[in-house]
């Protein structure tokens, strides 16, 4: 028993490594527009709210990096190239871009996951670096998340695990939080919500066990730009505040709707997994699409929690 449980667990973190490889390998190669060609764009592109959530949805669907795009932004307004009533735009768009890679996960693609690698492979050595690291990544990660869907039958049958998603299910508060710190230490919303989905493989975690963990998530991701902001300027204090205002909010709404908003999920797919990233995908444009009209009244609500320096 104790070799097959080491087994399961060496396979385990075999597929989580495989996994947030492929998915930092992924990511890292689509983001290839420069940075500072990026901020010259972001400037351009957020005159009104509706053209920042677009241009934020947009390119972070394309670098697929909610933190990266969050963190850009928080570098331009503190640097005094862009104001903060231009970022919020920007903050309601990466909520929304972010759920592309979730959606990938939430197709079932682990079929195709070799053909991507030796497809990438070649292409490595035919010297399209970008293309073949995109592609080898992208094999990676869904070979990594097979893995870990294999790994964790034993966990996933096991007294405690049963008793957290019933834990979870009943107290939503906790899977929130749990859901958050998990999120907030590995730092890549990503891959919680891949083994969400893995998990839900075995019809051991169900729709309504694991959108308190979704919810959560969201708020682990704020992280990031909190700390990205420590000692910079009010201005990018209050884009990281923004960050996080707006996803507190989605989940403050969404709390009493549980049930009704997991029996809409549950019509839009037959997959648990598709569920799950359906249930992603759905609030984070719920929410971003609650506050853009009242961007105005948003931008007032951050600066009364963070307010502007007194000028001496």
């Amino acid at each position: 028993m104790g070799i097959f449980s080491l087994f399961h667990i060496l396979l385990f973190l075999l597929g989580f490594l495989l996994f947030f490889f492929g998915l930092s390998v992924f990511r890292s190669n689509l983001a290839a527009i420069p940075h500072e060609r990026l901020s010259k764009y972001l400037r351009q592109m957020t005159t009104t709210p509706l053209r920042g959530t677009i241009f934020g949805a947009v390119f972070t669907a394309a670098v697929q990096s909610s933190s990266a795009i969050t963190l850009i932004t928080i570098g331009l307004v503190d640097a005094g190239m862009l104001r903060f009533p231009q970022a919020v735009g920007i903050i309601l768009g990466t909520n929304v871009g972010t759920c592309v890679t979730v959606q990938l996960l939430g197709l079932n693609l682990q079929n195709f996951a070799l053909p991507c690698l030796a497809a990438g492979i070649i292409l490595l050595f035919l010297g399209k670096k970008n293309t073949g690291a995109v592609l080898s990544g992208f094999g990676c990660a869904f070979i990594g998340l097979s893995l870990i869907t294999r790994a964790s039958s034993p966990i996933v049958y096991s007294d405690f695990f049963l008793q957290a998603v019933a834990a979870a299910e009943e107290q939503p508060i906790a899977g929130v939080m749990a859901g958050a710190v998990s999120t907030a230490i590995i730092q890549y919303s990503s891959i919680v919500m891949g083994i969400l989905i893995a998990l839900s493989q075995h019809e051991t975690i169900g729709l309504k066990a694991a959108i308190p963990l979704i919810l959560g998530l969201n708020l682990g991701t704020c992280v990031t730009a909190l700390l990205g902001s420590i000692g910079s300027s009010r201005g990018a204090q209050q884009v990281a505040v923004s960050h996080l205002l707006l996803n507190f909010l989605g989940i403050i709404a969404a709390l009493p709707l549980m049930d009704p908003f997991a029996a809409l999920v549950s019509r839009t797919a037959d997959s648990p997994g598709l569920q799950i990233a359906n249930a992603h995908t759905i609030f984070n444009v719920l929410s971003s699409l609650a506050v853009l009209p009242f961007a105005s009244q948003f931008t007032v609500l951050v600066k009364l929690i963070c307010p502007d320096k007194r000028q001496r």
